[in-house]
């Protein structure tokens, strides 16, 4: 996230600190949407639950979330691909 120098630093409920590959990055979860590396469809998830969700299942690393989320939709398309293969 790009914060331009003329506005204040992101701050509030909604903003969360995550691991990058270049070091600490705060995010904005409020209305971000996650999106799906095998369907390619955006999902939008209240922020806590996606915090949550990013420091349990992505070691806290938002780089690694961002490169490898797959969606239940997303689960269920390669279990289909890999029973018809």
């Amino acid at each position: 996230m790009e914060i331009k120098p003329n506005h204040p630093a992101p701050t509030g409920p909604s903003v969360y600190n995550f691991m990058t590959y270049d070091g600490l990055m705060d995010v904005e979860l409020k209305h971000y949407r996650a999106v799906c590396t095998v369907t390619k469809q955006p999902n939008q998830f209240h922020h806590a639950y996606l915090a949550n969700m990013i420091k349990k299942r992505f070691d806290n690393n938002f780089d690694t979330f961002v490169q490898t989320y797959v969606s239940r939709a997303g689960q269920k398309a390669l279990q289909s691909k890999a029973e018809t293969a």
